[in-house]
């Protein structure tokens, strides 16, 4: 089979890309496994990204936030939703 993993912290531009991509490969949306991550902030480190992040989305919850990457990736849904890493806060 054919897999596809990314994450919304590689940027909203990267996942509108990936999923541009994605249309013009003209294969099924069945033959492809996408994964993606929970976008948020970190616990620790990643200052600079947080900073983007937080003014983006600090006040969405963690479902919120996936429809939002499975939007920019162009696609209904994930097949795989991963924790990229701890997240800061439980919402």
């Amino acid at each position: 089979g054919r897999g596809l993993d990314t994450a919304m912290m590689y940027g909203d531009d990267v996942q509108v890309q990936v999923g541009d991509a994605v249309a013009a490969s003209g294969l099924p949306r069945e033959e492809l496994f996408l994964t993606s991550k929970v976008p948020c902030c970190p616990a620790e480190s990643f200052t600079s990204w947080c900073v983007w992040y937080d003014k983006e989305y600090k006040d969405l919850d963690a479902y919120t936030r996936s429809e939002i990457d499975a939007r920019l990736l162009g696609v209904g849904r994930v097949d795989l939703l991963l924790l990229h890493w701890p997240c800061a806060t439980m919402e």
